[in-house]
Formats: structure tokens, C-alpha cells, sequence
């Protein structure tokens, strides 16, 4: 009778404890139940730390997962994490958790996916289960530096091209308040006064002249997808940077509003944005055009003037963007530009790398300390660059054109200056 007891005593208890596993085992959170949110600032610049925060949250009201749940930061080369993550509830609600991490930007990206770890536990603490969270919005997109250039340096850039700014600026006076762009077959109600005389006894049929309007600005941006854009500057892809430098342009000249377009290319043209004041169309294409990417092949610049002529409503600022340190760019680009800037008011803009920014100066003091052979040979190729892009500069102002030259750190601030000087040159 005794083991009887103990027996039924035993199983009871057995009984007990697989309720409380079974239990302890449904308690858990699972993937439905939670949500994961970002909340934190909209960039982050290369090379800076910022403060962010993710929140967890409960889809069901009774569920709670201030004291059952623990975050997992990704691994991954654009972001760097601290190794510890701080977990708080400042609501006090049961429901939410908030986790709080500093984030530095060590590479620039864009849409990147990226995949969280949620680690739950169960109510007993018997039981652990991982929920994966994986998204583009968990994290910020790094962008390259926002430190505004010198105003020395600026100006130096600006005395650089003076004869593209003069010539800007005699060029915008010539008919005010619009400028002469090409004639056409006289129409019902055209200006009488705006009869091509000449022309019209040449061809035999009434010609008219027509005009841009200078309250109407479009600005057209070309970006080298070749070969020569291959390659990384400060650790980030190099087509990343200009990238990021046409969306802060485009963004600056719709707020102003401009029309931009924009055509890509490499052998040809790969892709193109018809003139519009419609940022998203923009971002659309450069975030998630497949040929938005470097194509292995030698950029073919004669593609440029058949482009041109396909987005332009008439004379326009053409804005280029490529890598102008290679002397087979450099002569491609100068021919191009002969034609072009016929018509239009053009400039190329390049980024160069801040490690080969070297000026001579530099150099006779790194020689007189004779500094390791390696770094002094990079320091002789960047003086070297800097003289072949001098010479370039001055060969491209012979076509009425200019060429702006940008350090990584500047970068984002110099192209949008640049354009707005440029802006008021001509078109005020």
C-alpha cells in the first residue's frame, strides 16, 4: 500500500512537471509575436560615431518582453559595434524593450540588408529560441563626410576654372532674359519680332528663333560606369561616393527647382532619368538599377553627345562625373567636351583620394626626413597625379570647359557648392 502511494506521489509530480515544460515551452515569443523597429538619426556619416536605438515590441498585450529577450547586433564590415548593447524600459510597459547602441560608420552603405538576433527565453528560463529579423531599415545608410570645405580651398577650385565662370557669366548676359538655342518652322501666334530674316530667304520657308528661358534650369549629370571607376578610396567602394554625391546634388537643384537628368554609361549608355523635379526617380534608379554598378570595360565617352541631345530641353549645365586620373580618360573626355560645350556649359568633377593629396612643399620635407621608401613613392605618384590632373585642368579650359577636383572629405559639400556657384553664374 506504502509504494502504491509513493508511486501515485511520484507520477503526480512527473504530471506537475511536464505541464510546467509544456507550459514553459509555449511561453516563449515567437516570430509573429514581435516586432523589431528602428529609431535613430536618418545618416550616419563615414568615419563618425552616432547613438541609436532599436525597439522590441509585442504584438500580443499580454505578452511581456522586458525580462525574456536580448539583442544580437549583425557582424558586418560597413558598421562597427561596441561589444557591449545597454537594454532599458524608460515606459515601464512590459511590452516594449529599448536597446541603445553606438554605431560607427566604417564603410559607406545604402540599403544594406542586415539581420538581427533576437534571443527569447521562456517564463521558467527553461527553454531559448533565436528569432532572426532581417531588413534594410534596421540600420542607417552611411554617407560620405558632411564636413564643410575651406573656404581657401574653395575659392582656390574657383580661381582653378575662372575662365568657365567668366565665360558663364558673359555668356548669360548676351540676350536677357532668355538666351538664343535653335530656330524652327514659323507657328500661328509666334512673335513676329522673333523671325529669322536671313535664314528664312536661305531655306525658303518662314524660320523663327526660339529660346531657352533662364526661370527654366536644367541641369544634366553624366556618371562614368567603366572600368576606370573600379577600385576603393578610404576603405568604401569608389562608385559609392559619387553615387551619393549625384543624390545630395539632385536633391539641392530640385529644392531650387531645377530639372536634373541623369544618364549612367560605360560602352554605352546603360540606363537614364528624363528631365524631372521628382526626387524619387532619381533615388529609384541609383539605389536599384542593376547597372548601377562598375562594368568591366573601358568607358566609351563618344556615347555622351547623342545622350545629351536626348535629355536636353535646351542649353544646360552637364555635370560629369568620373575618375580623370588616368591619361586615357583624360583625352577621351577632351574631345567629347569640344563638342558639348558647344552648346552647353560643362564640367567634370573627380574625386581624388586624400592619402595622394600631395603637394611639393610636402614632398622636399618628407625627402629631408627620408620617411619609409613606400610611403615617399605614394607621395611622388600623387605629386605626379596632381601635376597630370594641373595639365588636364588647363587643356579642358581650351574647350570652354571645367574640372573640379575634390578631396574624399569634402567631397559631398564641394559638389553641391560648386553647382550653386555655378547656378548663379550663369543663370542670375
Amino acid at each position: 500500500m506504502m509504494y502504491s502511494s509513493l508511486w501515485f506521489f511520484y507520477g503526480l509530480i512527473f504530471f506537475i512537471l511536464m505541464i510546467a515544460v509544456i507550459i514553459d515551452w509555449f511561453s516563449m515569443l515567437k516570430q509573429k509575436d514581435l516586432k523589431l523597429s528602428y529609431d535613430g538619426p536618418n545618416e550616419i556619416e563615414l568615419g563618425t560615431k552616432e547613438t541609436i536605438k532599436w525597439i522590441l515590441s509585442s504584438n500580443q498585450i499580454d505578452q511581456k518582453v522586458s525580462k525574456s529577450c536580448n539583442l544580437k547586433l549583425p557582424t558586418s564590415p560597413h558598421y562597427t559595434f561596441p561589444k557591449k548593447i545597454l537594454n532599458f524600459n524608460p515606459l515601464k510597459d512590459e511590452s516594449f524593450l529599448f536597446f541603445k547602441s553606438e554605431v560607427f560608420g566604417s564603410k559607406l552603405a545604402r540599403n544594406l540588408y542586415t539581420e538581427f538576433e533576437v534571443r527569447t527565453q521562456s517564463l521558467f528560463k527553461l527553454w531559448a529560441r533565436s528569432i532572426y529579423f532581417e531588413s534594410k531599415e534596421l540600420l542607417p545608410p552611411v554617407i560620405p563626410s558632411l564636413t564643410k570645405a575651406p573656404d581657401q580651398l574653395f575659392e582656390e577650385e574657383i580661381r582653378n576654372n575662372s575662365s568657365l565662370f567668366v565665360g558663364s557669366r558673359s555668356r548669360s548676359q548676351t540676350h536677357r532674359p532668355e538666351q538664343f538655342f535653335a530656330h524652327r518652322r514659323y507657328r500661328h501666334g509666334d512673335s513676329i519680332r522673333h523671325i529669322d530674316h536671313k535664314k528664312s530667304a536661305r531655306y525658303q520657308k518662314l524660320l523663327t528663333k526660339t529660346y531657352d528661358s533662364l526661370q527654366n534650369k536644367q541641369i544634366m549629370i553624366g556618371l562614368d560606369t567603366g572600368r576606370a571607376m573600379a577600385g576603393e578610396i578610404g576603405g568604401s567602394n569608389k562608385l559609392s561616393f559619387y553615387t551619393e554625391a549625384i543624390l545630395n546634388l539632385a536633391k539641392n537643384a530640385i529644392q531650387t527647382r531645377d530639372e536634373v537628368s541623369l544618364f549612367t554609361f560605360s560602352s554605352k549608355v546603360q540606363s537614364f532619368v528624363p528631365p524631372t523635379r521628382d526626387l524619387s526617380k532619381l533615388t529609384n534608379m541609383i539605389q536599384h538599377n542593376p547597372n548601377i554598378r562598375v562594368h568591366e570595360e573601358d568607358t566609351q565617352f563618344e556615347c555622351m553627345p547623342l545622350a545629351i541631345r536626348q535629355l536636353a530641353k535646351g542649353r544646360s549645365l552637364f555635370i560629369l562625373f568620373s575618375d580623370f586620373s588616368r591619361p586615357s580618360v583624360q583625352s577621351f573626355v577632351r574631345e567629347q567636351l569640344k563638342i558639348i560645350s558647344k552648346k552647353h556649359l560643362c564640367v567634370c568633377v573627380s574625386l581624388i583620394d586624400a592619402k595622394i593629396a600631395i603637394n611639393e612643399q610636402i614632398l622636399k620635407t618628407n625627402q629631408e626626413q627620408k620617411i619609409d621608401p613606400g610611403k615617399h613613392a605614394q607621395m611622388i605618384y600623387g605629386y605626379w597625379l596632381e601635376n597630370e590632373l594641373q595639365n588636364f585642368r588647363h587643356n579642358i579650359a581650351t574647350t570652354k570647359a571645367g574640372v573640379i577636383t575634390i578631396p574624399e572629405k569634402y567631397w559631398m559639400d564641394m559638389v553641391v557648392r560648386i553647382y550653386m556657384s555655378l547656378r548663379s553664374s550663369v543663370f542670375l
